[in-house]
């Protein structure tokens, strides 16, 4: 490769850099493309282009660039986050995890792998090692606002309401611009009777979902939150369009069909509603929104024995899921009344 080419792939590689920094992802695609012609083992420009294509929520090709980076330099820190956040929006936790595992492995001191590894444990419902995880995050990066906000999902999961409340405010504290985070302060408020303050949060939310997606239309994750927000503000038809833009980008996304499946159950499109459950389910068999959800459906439709089992999936992962817990007294007493005359 002559010197001049080299040094064009390379300033090309910058600009791609820039051009993700500043939230043209399409731009900086294009620009590590360029670079990745001119010189195909630029690790850093595959880097970049990784970044761009998580960003632009084509998770699959974003691994694929991610290992061809790794190829060309295994210990390239960014190249396994990357790898670790296509992954979790692949529906892939147990390779996340062992890639988080792997990644600090390399760098014990590399905070934001820690923040992914409690969002992984999460969705695998090991609350102890998410909070766990979460202080690791936290030690490194006390400014880490996604690391207060999985805190508060793991606390909120192990009967602690109040703590998750304080945890949520911290992240949005950090960030404002969290929307998972206000959404989920909508809900631990919610939860706790105070109806007013969670539509506050919920029409936050609202609108920093609207203001990031006017800038990058492509963030599958972004269009799911905007759905769940509208979903809690009563604006079913709305929240269901959202969830259909968001699958359209990612059929992964299994938190959209959840969500879908709410909205078609408060529209009465019941069976749509429980095939999006089922498939929701299929996706992510840990999923106990999705369970509460399906049970739901399932009681609304006269198939009890079916909701109690699905009650029961639901509660196993999460006791503290209201919807099931409620779901399961009203059909154990219907069936206690049906077996006394």
């Amino acid at each position: 490769m002559n010197v001049l080419a080299l040094l064009k792939g390379q300033a090309l590689g910058v600009v791609g850099s820039l051009l993700n920094l500043a939230g043209h992802y399409e731009a900086a695609l294009i620009a590590c493309e360029q670079a990745l012609a001119l010189n195909p083992r630029d690790s850093d420009a595959s880097v970049q282009k990784a970044h761009a294509l998580n960003l632009l929520g084509r998770y699959e090709e974003a691994r694929a660039a991610c290992e061809h980076t790794l190829s060309l330099n295994p210990r390239l820190d960014d190249a396994h986050y990357h790898k670790i956040y296509a992954l979790i929006r692949l529906n892939r936790p147990e390779e996340a995890l062992a890639a988080c595992n792997h990644l600090l492995a390399l760098d014990p001191h590399y905070g934001r792998a820690y923040s992914y590894q409690a969002c992984i444990f999460l969705t695998l419902y090991r609350h102890e090692d998410t909070l766990a995880a979460c202080d690791h995050a936290l030690a490194l990066n006390p400014d880490d606002d996604v690391a207060y906000n999985n805190r508060a999902y793991a606390l909120e999961r192990v009967g602690q309401p109040e703590e998750a409340l304080v945890a949520c405010q911290r992240a949005l504290v950090l960030n404002r611009h969290n929307e998972d985070a206000c959404v989920h302060k909508g809900d631990i408020l919610a939860a706790l009777g105070r109806a007013e303050e969670a539509r506050a949060c919920y029409e936050q939310a609202l609108g920093v979902c609207e203001q990031a997606l006017a800038s990058n239309a492509r963030h599958d994750m972004m269009w799911e939150t905007k759905g769940r927000a509208l979903l809690e503000l009563g604006c079913y038809e709305e929240a269901l369009a959202a969830c259909e833009h968001a699958l359209s980008l990612n059929p992964h996304n299994a938190g959209a069909y959840t969500i879908k499946g709410d909205a078609l159950t408060q529209l009465d499109r019941h069976e749509e509603a429980l095939a999006a459950c089922e498939y929701a389910l299929t996706l992510t068999s840990r999923n106990d929104t999705a369970s509460a959800t399906k049970a739901t459906i399932l009681h609304i439709l006269g198939r009890f024995e079916e909701a109690l089992a699905a009650c029961e999936e639901a509660l196993i992962l999460n006791p503290a899921n209201d919807l099931a817990r409620k779901n399961k007294q009203w059909i154990l007493k219907k069936r206690a009344e049906k077996e006394a005359t």
